[in-house]
């Protein structure tokens, strides 16, 4: 039961994962909409050096647009690293620097993209190791399968034994499997009607 239990905290983690990838990702999206905003706001500002500056910097923007949030995570990967690239160029630093908060606004969104890219990374590493392992839903069965007909078959003839030790222990036991089991009945009936 120990291996089954351990295989299936691995398999939480790796949820857990995907999760944390996700949040990743909402996390480059803010900024990469913020960036928008921002430029936009700069676009219509009335200073003309700070409006023909945000032009310049928007104008790199609109090759890419908010519609990069709608692709593939490798996609949007790939974009994001070739935005940054393009602001990297000598002739878009004056521009940037005339935007105030622009620097600071690339060097979130290039940290978020970091951050995704290792998060990606970590996931798929770990999927890479685990595709040899039993999914979260398998083990889950086999862990329930090993209580219900292992573990209270045991407790209970322990009980036949020895009541007086065993007794109030095997009874406590099989009142908690029993009402785990009535609940994913439960749940299996209400999945059933939806």
């Amino acid at each position: 039961m120990e291996k089954q239990t351990k295989a299936l905290t691995t398999a939480i983690d790796r949820d857990r994962a995907k999760s944390a990838l996700k949040e990743k990702n909402a996390a480059r999206h803010n900024h990469w909409r913020s960036l928008s905003y921002q430029l936009l706001g700069a676009v219509h500002h009335p200073a003309t050096e700070v409006q023909s500056a945000g032009e310049k910097v928007y104008h790199v923007f609109e090759k890419y647009g908010l519609a990069l949030m709608r692709k593939s995570y490798s996609t949007q990967t790939t974009l994001i690293r070739s935005f940054l690239m393009d602001l990297s160029e000598p002739d878009m630093q004056q521009p940037i620097e005339l935007i105030s908060g622009c620097t600071e606004r690339l060097t979130l969104l290039e940290a978020a993209q970091e951050e995704f890219e290792d998060s990606r990374l970590k996931l798929q590493t770990a999927r890479g190791k685990e595709r040899k392992l039993v999914s979260a839903t398998r083990l889950k069965q086999e862990v329930v399968s090993l209580v219900n007909k292992q573990l209270v078959v045991h407790l209970r003839a322990m009980q036949q034994v020895d009541d007086a030790t065993y007794g109030n222990f095997a009874r406590t036991v099989a009142k908690m499997v029993a009402g785990t089991n009535l609940q994913v009945k439960r749940r299996r009936k209400k999945t059933e009607k939806a």
